[in-house]
């Protein structure tokens, strides 16, 4: 919390002019709000700690393989000071984590719905390929799987066994 006084001098009161100046004083209370990040910083540290712990180093060796100083690696892992976007980047960097697990502690696992709709899709392309008699390399169904789940993913919703069928005729033609 920040606290100040402002002193300062007019010559005017209610409107008018006067000979003798008027001393006012003003007191300002600041507070300094956290956002949801900063006052998770001991949660952030602990997480930090793990992804070094993982990667079998000391908090020095550590601290140099993200590139800062020791004192303020410390410093982030005991959460007693804001971790910079340029170390979370880093940390994102060298252990294959999400920014939103190291900042929130939440992972990227797909929603139900999704998995639901990529199933959906490995369904029809499936279906598409019991029913089709063609000689087609296994290589050639593994990508057309893979562009599938691909496409459900970008789109968010399950594709039928209608437009597997078309995406696979796009294909021929090509």
């Amino acid at each position: 919390m920040l606290q100040c006084v402002i002193f300062y001098s007019i010559r005017a009161k209610y409107g008018k002019i006067c000979r003798k100046p008027y001393t006012c004083v003003i007191y300002c209370t600041f507070e300094q709000k956290r956002g949801p990040m900063s006052s998770d910083w001991s949660e952030i540290g602990d997480r930090m700690r793990r992804i070094r712990n993982q990667a079998g180093q000391t908090q020095h060796e550590f601290a140099e393989t993200l590139g800062t100083s020791p004192r303020s690696y410390k410093a982030y892992e005991k959460g007693s000071r804001e971790v910079p976007t340029s170390i979370v980047l880093r940390l994102c960097e060298i252990s294959a984590v999400s920014p939103s697990w190291i900042l929130l502690g939440q992972t990227d696992r797909p929603l139900s719905s999704t998995i639901e709709a990529v199933r959906d899709s490995l369904d029809a392309g499936i279906e598409l390929l019991r029913t089709s008699a063609d000689d087609r390399s296994s290589e050639t169904w593994t990508n057309y799987l893979t562009l599938l789940v691909k496409l459900t993913l970008d789109h968010d919703h399950s594709i039928s066994v209608e437009d597997a069928k078309e995406i696979l005729k796009i294909g021929d033609n090509k």
